[in-house]
Protein backbone atom coordinates (compact mmCIF):
# COMPACT_ATOMS: atom_id res chain seq x y z
CA UNK A 1 0.00 0.00 0.00
CA UNK A 2 1.02 3.55 -0.96
CA UNK A 3 2.23 5.75 1.94
CA UNK A 4 1.70 9.20 1.95
CA UNK A 5 2.89 12.40 4.00
CA UNK A 6 1.26 15.77 5.08
CA UNK A 7 3.23 18.00 3.06
CA UNK A 8 2.20 15.32 -0.40
CA UNK A 9 -1.83 15.18 1.32
CA UNK A 10 -1.48 19.56 1.35
CA UNK A 11 -0.42 20.05 -2.16
CA UNK A 12 -3.05 17.65 -3.76
CA UNK A 13 -5.76 18.88 -1.49
CA UNK A 14 -5.42 21.62 1.00
CA UNK A 15 -9.06 20.55 2.48
CA UNK A 16 -7.68 17.38 3.18
CA UNK A 17 -5.04 18.42 5.75
CA UNK A 18 -5.87 17.24 9.30
CA UNK A 19 -8.55 14.72 8.39
CA UNK A 20 -9.21 11.75 10.39
CA UNK A 21 -8.94 8.70 7.96
CA UNK A 22 -8.89 4.57 9.16
CA UNK A 23 -9.10 1.58 6.90
CA UNK A 24 -11.69 -0.72 8.05
CA UNK A 25 -9.29 -3.57 6.70
CA UNK A 26 -7.28 -2.61 9.50
CA UNK A 27 -9.14 -0.85 12.09
CA UNK A 28 -12.54 -2.64 13.48
CA UNK A 29 -15.74 -0.69 13.50
CA UNK A 30 -15.50 0.08 17.49
CA UNK A 31 -11.96 0.99 17.07
CA UNK A 32 -12.78 3.85 14.46
CA UNK A 33 -15.51 4.50 16.71
CA UNK A 34 -13.40 4.83 19.91
CA UNK A 35 -11.02 7.02 18.29
CA UNK A 36 -13.40 9.35 16.74
CA UNK A 37 -15.61 9.86 20.20
CA UNK A 38 -12.13 10.71 22.00
CA UNK A 39 -11.50 13.00 19.24
CA UNK A 40 -14.74 14.58 19.95
CA UNK A 41 -14.24 14.49 23.95
CA UNK A 42 -11.16 16.77 23.14
CA UNK A 43 -13.31 19.21 22.03
CA UNK A 44 -16.95 19.11 23.89
CA UNK A 45 -17.73 18.35 27.32
CA UNK A 46 -20.91 15.73 27.57
CA UNK A 47 -23.52 17.62 29.84
CA UNK A 48 -26.13 15.10 31.60
CA UNK A 49 -24.83 11.94 30.77
CA UNK A 50 -22.02 9.79 32.92
CA UNK A 51 -20.39 7.57 30.62
CA UNK A 52 -17.72 5.09 31.37
CA UNK A 53 -15.93 5.28 28.33
CA UNK A 54 -16.01 7.24 24.80
CA UNK A 55 -17.84 5.09 22.62
CA UNK A 56 -20.68 5.49 24.86
CA UNK A 57 -21.07 8.96 23.16
CA UNK A 58 -21.36 7.66 19.84
CA UNK A 59 -23.50 4.62 20.46
CA UNK A 60 -25.94 7.05 22.93
CA UNK A 61 -26.41 9.58 19.78
CA UNK A 62 -27.98 6.53 17.29
CA UNK A 63 -29.99 4.81 20.21
CA UNK A 64 -34.40 5.29 19.08
CA UNK A 65 -36.43 6.45 22.03
CA UNK A 66 -38.83 2.82 22.80
CA UNK A 67 -42.08 3.05 24.61
CA UNK A 68 -42.57 -0.33 26.27
CA UNK A 69 -46.21 -1.55 26.08
CA UNK A 70 -47.64 -4.55 27.99
CA UNK A 71 -49.27 -6.47 30.37
CA UNK A 72 -48.46 -4.85 34.15
CA UNK A 73 -50.95 -7.78 35.51
CA UNK A 74 -49.34 -10.97 33.93
CA UNK A 75 -45.83 -9.58 32.67
CA UNK A 76 -44.25 -7.27 34.48
CA UNK A 77 -41.51 -9.41 35.66
CA UNK A 78 -40.18 -10.02 31.88
CA UNK A 79 -40.75 -6.70 30.99
CA UNK A 80 -38.24 -5.27 34.12
CA UNK A 81 -35.84 -8.52 32.63
CA UNK A 82 -36.43 -6.80 29.33
CA UNK A 83 -35.26 -3.38 30.10
CA UNK A 84 -32.54 -4.53 32.55
CA UNK A 85 -31.32 -6.62 29.31
CA UNK A 86 -31.18 -3.58 26.65
CA UNK A 87 -32.67 -0.46 28.07
CA UNK A 88 -30.75 2.45 28.26
CA UNK A 89 -27.07 1.78 30.21
CA UNK A 90 -27.21 -1.33 27.96
CA UNK A 91 -27.55 1.25 24.84
CA UNK A 92 -29.70 -0.97 22.31
CA UNK A 93 -32.61 1.76 23.25
CA UNK A 94 -33.40 4.36 25.45
CA UNK A 95 -36.66 3.60 27.16
CA UNK A 96 -39.49 6.20 27.47
CA UNK A 97 -41.97 4.14 29.00
CA UNK A 98 -43.73 4.91 32.42
CA UNK A 99 -42.15 3.98 35.30
CA UNK A 100 -43.74 0.84 37.31
CA UNK A 101 -45.64 2.23 40.00
CA UNK A 102 -49.26 2.69 40.91
CA UNK A 103 -51.56 4.93 39.50
CA UNK A 104 -54.46 3.23 40.16
CA UNK A 105 -55.60 5.99 42.21
CA UNK A 106 -55.69 8.25 39.02
CA UNK A 107 -58.28 8.94 36.74
CA UNK A 108 -58.03 7.58 33.26
CA UNK A 109 -57.72 10.78 31.67
CA UNK A 110 -54.76 11.59 33.97
CA UNK A 111 -52.99 9.38 33.63
CA UNK A 112 -53.20 9.17 29.57
CA UNK A 113 -52.78 13.10 29.32
CA UNK A 114 -50.36 13.64 32.14
CA UNK A 115 -48.09 9.97 31.61
CA UNK A 116 -48.80 7.91 28.43
CA UNK A 117 -48.82 10.86 25.99
CA UNK A 118 -45.89 12.80 26.95
CA UNK A 119 -44.08 9.39 26.91
CA UNK A 120 -45.33 8.55 23.37
CA UNK A 121 -44.65 12.08 22.22
CA UNK A 122 -40.50 11.38 22.98
CA UNK A 123 -40.61 8.08 21.18
CA UNK A 124 -40.49 7.23 17.82
CA UNK A 125 -40.99 3.29 18.26
CA UNK A 126 -43.35 1.62 20.44
CA UNK A 127 -42.45 -2.45 21.77
CA UNK A 128 -45.03 -4.37 22.65
CA UNK A 129 -44.20 -7.51 24.53
CA UNK A 130 -46.87 -9.80 23.96
CA UNK A 131 -48.08 -12.75 26.71
CA UNK A 132 -51.16 -14.09 27.38
CA UNK A 133 -53.77 -11.44 27.94
CA UNK A 134 -51.99 -8.46 25.82
CA UNK A 135 -54.61 -8.61 23.00
CA UNK A 136 -57.31 -8.24 25.55
CA UNK A 137 -55.88 -5.44 27.41
CA UNK A 138 -57.43 -1.78 27.01
CA UNK A 139 -54.81 0.22 27.44
CA UNK A 140 -52.47 -1.97 25.18
CA UNK A 141 -54.84 -1.38 22.44
CA UNK A 142 -55.35 2.66 23.31
CA UNK A 143 -51.04 2.82 23.14
CA UNK A 144 -51.03 1.12 20.08
CA UNK A 145 -53.74 3.35 18.99
CA UNK A 146 -51.81 6.48 19.63
CA UNK A 147 -48.44 5.56 18.44
CA UNK A 148 -49.63 4.92 14.96
CA UNK A 149 -52.28 8.22 15.00
CA UNK A 150 -50.34 11.52 13.69
CA UNK A 151 -51.71 14.68 15.46
CA UNK A 152 -50.01 17.85 16.50
CA UNK A 153 -47.59 17.34 18.02
CA UNK A 154 -46.79 13.50 17.88
CA UNK A 155 -45.28 11.95 14.74
CA UNK A 156 -46.52 8.39 14.11
CA UNK A 157 -44.20 4.96 16.14
CA UNK A 158 -43.12 2.12 14.52
CA UNK A 159 -44.47 -1.05 16.06
CA UNK A 160 -42.60 -3.68 17.03
CA UNK A 161 -44.47 -6.86 18.63
CA UNK A 162 -42.59 -9.35 20.88
CA UNK A 163 -43.39 -12.77 21.55
CA UNK A 164 -42.87 -13.91 25.16
CA UNK A 165 -41.06 -17.06 25.13
CA UNK A 166 -42.99 -20.12 27.00
CA UNK A 167 -46.39 -17.98 27.45
CA UNK A 168 -49.75 -18.47 25.06
CA UNK A 169 -49.59 -15.21 22.45
CA UNK A 170 -52.68 -12.96 22.26
CA UNK A 171 -51.72 -10.76 19.59
CA UNK A 172 -53.47 -7.74 19.75
CA UNK A 173 -55.50 -6.90 16.57
CA UNK A 174 -54.49 -3.32 15.75
CA UNK A 175 -51.12 -4.52 15.36
CA UNK A 176 -52.79 -7.47 12.48
CA UNK A 177 -54.81 -4.39 11.13
CA UNK A 178 -51.11 -2.72 10.58
CA UNK A 179 -48.59 -4.88 8.92
CA UNK A 180 -46.95 -1.55 7.38
CA UNK A 181 -46.86 -0.21 9.94
CA UNK A 182 -45.43 -3.24 12.37
CA UNK A 183 -43.15 -6.36 12.62
CA UNK A 184 -43.83 -9.06 15.12
CA UNK A 185 -40.52 -11.33 16.66
CA UNK A 186 -39.66 -13.76 18.97
CA UNK A 187 -37.97 -12.33 21.81
CA UNK A 188 -34.22 -11.39 20.71
CA UNK A 189 -31.26 -13.79 21.73
CA UNK A 190 -28.62 -10.61 20.96
CA UNK A 191 -28.66 -6.89 21.17
CA UNK A 192 -27.47 -6.50 17.63
CA UNK A 193 -30.94 -8.37 16.34
CA UNK A 194 -32.93 -5.89 18.01
CA UNK A 195 -31.58 -2.84 17.45
CA UNK A 196 -31.94 -4.35 13.54
CA UNK A 197 -35.95 -4.54 14.53
CA UNK A 198 -36.30 -1.36 16.30
CA UNK A 199 -34.67 0.61 13.19
CA UNK A 200 -37.10 -1.60 10.54
CA UNK A 201 -39.95 0.01 12.11
CA UNK A 202 -38.51 3.28 12.82
CA UNK A 203 -38.57 2.88 8.59
CA UNK A 204 -42.48 2.16 8.66
CA UNK A 205 -43.37 4.81 10.98
CA UNK A 206 -44.60 7.07 7.85
CA UNK A 207 -47.03 4.66 6.68
CA UNK A 208 -50.85 5.58 6.97
CA UNK A 209 -52.41 3.42 9.60
CA UNK A 210 -55.27 1.83 9.29
CA UNK A 211 -57.71 2.50 12.71
CA UNK A 212 -60.86 1.45 12.15
CA UNK A 213 -61.30 -0.71 14.52
CA UNK A 214 -63.00 0.60 17.53
CA UNK A 215 -61.02 1.01 20.74
CA UNK A 216 -61.21 -1.77 23.17
CA UNK A 217 -63.73 -0.53 26.49
CA UNK A 218 -61.88 -1.14 29.74
CA UNK A 219 -64.89 -3.81 30.67
CA UNK A 220 -64.11 -5.72 27.74
CA UNK A 221 -62.54 -9.27 28.02
CA UNK A 222 -60.01 -11.33 26.03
Amino acid sequence: MAQYYKKEVIEFSPSLADKLARNTAINTVDEIADEIAELILDEWTCIGYSCYNSIFYIRRMHMRNVFVSYSHRLDQDVVDEFRRKFGNDKMVFSDRSLENKDLSYLSDDTIKNNYIRPQLRLSSVTIVLIGAETGGRWWVDWEIYCSLRKSAGNERNGILGILIPNKQHNIPQRILDNPDNSEIITMPKSAKELEDAIERVYLKRYHAPNLTRPLRQRNSHI
